[in-house]
């Protein structure tokens, strides 16, 4: 089936087999309810604001109910993160917003002379799957596919990743007005627990901070280093991960943190250089619970080189993603991009891992 397994692609964003009017309906009882999604990826949520509580148990094998029930009755604290971010619809994610030429992409000869589409509309990936079928000649089908497991089958498809590094939280937490789409944005959890930051400090080796649990319940808590340069010459999200950490803190403590610097927190691939750099001068540092709740901040000056900006992207560093053309994406890339006539050097099929 396509609705969440390996080896095959979701055809909707929402929950399947009607379960979202399931949902909705028991909603409208206006009794207390406990929504528990088991999925391995985010989902619309269209019911959300008519739910009492909403728990995300991802796929926990077959000692599941144990855990959700010792989660439930208060006998576990929780403390787990979300791995990605949780957005309203499937097009406000940076990839959707470029069509099929992103997801699921086309075959080399139907590449566009630009990614820019104008007021030209084009179908959507979700239709496209469902079409593929029913319609075998649309682009990226297999003739001779009555699969869907194998619905890109001919192997040689090219997808434009031109969103570049802005993919998830570094899109959403970028591009003015994209975080109004959020529902639950990357590494945000609940706890019984509460906990309260403070007192952070930087040096040249890394940052260090203390976290209070302000609550009764012993908990843990799971802190997020994130790392920023607001003047820059490069294309750069507003904050990016560089550290994270989990902690076991008891009812009223509090621990001190420490998060290390390492050869990857700075540095970027310089495509003028060809090779790994890090741009000299101020940097923002945030700490916090998740990419949107970051209550510490503060700045430190790294040494590094003096870098060139890149001429001729504005689309990106006006965060106008949906309308960067080829030439732009190239030069970000920092070569050309692939000819009508590229062959890949070898197939690949989308059930096998």
């Amino acid at each position: 089936h396509f609705e969440d397994c390996e080896g095959g692609d979701r055809l909707s964003y929402n929950l399947s087999f009607n379960q979202d009017r399931l949902i909705s309906a028991l909603a409208q009882t206006k009794k207390k309810m406990i929504t528990i999604i088991v999925s391995g990826n985010a989902v619309a949520m269209p019911w959300l604001n008519n739910v009492t509580t909403l728990v995300q148990s991802w796929y926990l094998g077959s000692e599941a109910g144990h855990a959700l029930a010792d989660i439930l009755s208060g006998d576990v604290c929780p403390s787990g993160k979300t791995i990605f971010t949780y957005a309203e619809k499937l097009e406000d994610y940076p990839a959707h917003k470029y069509g099929l030429y992103a997801y699921p992409g086309v075959e080399p000869d139907k590449l566009p002379a630009s990614y820019q589409y104008g007021n030209e509309e084009q179908p959507k990936s979700a239709d496209l799957l469902k079409n593929i079928k029913t319609k075998p000649d649309v682009i990226g089908a297999n003739n001779s596919s009555k699969n869907m497991r194998t619905h890109f089958g001919k192997g040689n498809e090219i997808e434009v990743y031109a969103e570049d590094i802005l993919v998830g939280y570094r899109y959403f937490e970028t591009i003015p007005g994209a975080a109004e789409k959020v529902v639950y944005p990357f590494g945000y959890g609940l706890s019984y627990s509460t906990f309260k930051y403070s007192n952070l400090k930087v040096n040249d080796s890394g940052v260090s901070f203390t976290i209070e649990n302000t609550s009764d319940v012993d908990g843990k808590e799971i802190a997020q280093l994130y790392i920023g340069k607001r003047t820059s010459s490069i294309y750069r999200p507003l904050k990016e991960l560089k550290g994270f950490a989990k902690v076991d803190i008891k009812a009223h403590e509090k621990v001190d943190i420490t998060l290390p610097f390492d050869e990857y927190t700075f540095r970027f691939f310089n495509v003028n250089k060809n090779e790994w750099d890090i741009e000299q001068g101020a940097y923002q540092i945030y700490v916090g619970g998740s990419s949107e709740s970051t209550p510490l901040e503060t700045s430190y000056i790294k040494d590094g080189s003096e870098v060139n900006k890149i001429e001729g992207i504005d689309s990106y560093y006006n965060g106008e993603v949906s309308n960067v053309s080829d030439e732009e994406f190239a030069k970000l890339l920092g070569r050309e991009l692939p000819k009508d006539d590229i062959k890949p050097s070898k197939k690949y099929r989308p059930d096998v891992t």
